[in-house]
């Protein structure tokens, strides 16, 4: 099992993650609790625009520390080196509450969505990925 509570999450208090910890630890489980990481309420990865102690849109935090790592190396026993790529093209910034024509809780107005579908992925239809790319602002 994996746990990771950053320092700064002010949304997110750590006695919710130190009960769990104690928990599955006490029933024999191997638990990897990390609490390093000053990071506030948000998803860190080394793509984050935001500071490590931050709590702010769009939620993605730089810390210097690549925790999606740490997790599957606990559940797999190590993972290979990430490979650097440019940035992706396929991110869109979206309105939660237009997302699928659904009303969405959110904790800001705007988040970040991937785009799956390529131009020409759709069996030479890039009309469609027009299509599906610009309902997604």
């Amino acid at each position: 099992m994996y746990i990771y509570h950053g320092g700064n999450d002010g949304a997110v208090k750590k006695s919710v993650n130190d009960d769990p910890a104690t928990y599955f630890r006490d029933f024999g489980a191997s638990v990897r609790y990390d609490t390093g990481s000053a990071a506030g309420h948000a998803w860190v990865t080394s793509y984050g625009t935001v500071g490590c102690s931050a709590t702010a849109s769009p939620y993605l935090n730089d810390c210097g520390t690549d925790p999606q790592r740490d997790l599957l190396g606990k559940l797999f026993g190590g993972v290979a080196s990430p490979q650097h790529r440019p940035a992706r093209r396929d991110l869109r910034q979206v309105q939660p509450e237009r997302v699928r024509g659904q009303r969405l809780r959110a904790r800001s107005e705007r988040g970040l969505v991937r785009l799956r579908v390529r131009p020409g992925g759709l069996r030479g239809r890039p009309d469609l990925y027009r299509r599906y790319a610009s309902s997604a602002y």
